[in-house]
């Protein structure tokens, strides 16, 4: 009896733990794909920035970048600290991402002057894939 229970159990903990990894794999997966898709689009338009030599644009895109990925790093690691190579660069990184965020509009702000008709209406769609 007390066999039979622990052979159960065992088998629930084992299709358990199966469909966490695999769903976690699902999950970091999705998001790897919607990584390479944002970093595919943005290299595709500062390829095309450059071909017009529009460096501002590119500058613009590259700041953008930086801002996600700086803030990115703030969140998974902390800020970087040291006199080593990379903390050099961080800190260098940080500051331009901050200085991005500074120029940026907080969504707030936009929804809240939005005008106040009882026509408007405002829709948000799914991209298709």
């Amino acid at each position: 009896m007390i066999k039979n229970i622990t052979i159960i159990i065992l088998a629930l903990l084992l299709a358990s733990s199966t469909y966490y990894l695999g769903y976690m794999t699902g999950a970091r997966r999705e998001v790897l794909r919607s990584n390479a898709r944002f970093l595919i689009s943005v290299h595709d338009a500062m390829y095309h920035s450059a071909e017009q030599g529009d460096v501002r644009k590119i500058q613009d895109n590259l700041g953008m970048v930086l801002l996600g990925e700086v803030r990115a790093y703030q969140y998974e690691f902390g800020d970087e600290t040291g006199t080593n190579s990379f903390a050099k660069r961080y800190q260098d990184a940080k500051t331009i991402a901050d200085r991005v965020q500074s120029t940026l509009v907080p969504l707030s702000s936009i929804i809240t002057n939005l005008p106040h008709t009882p026509d408007a209406k405002v829709t948000i769609e799914k991209e298709q894939q």
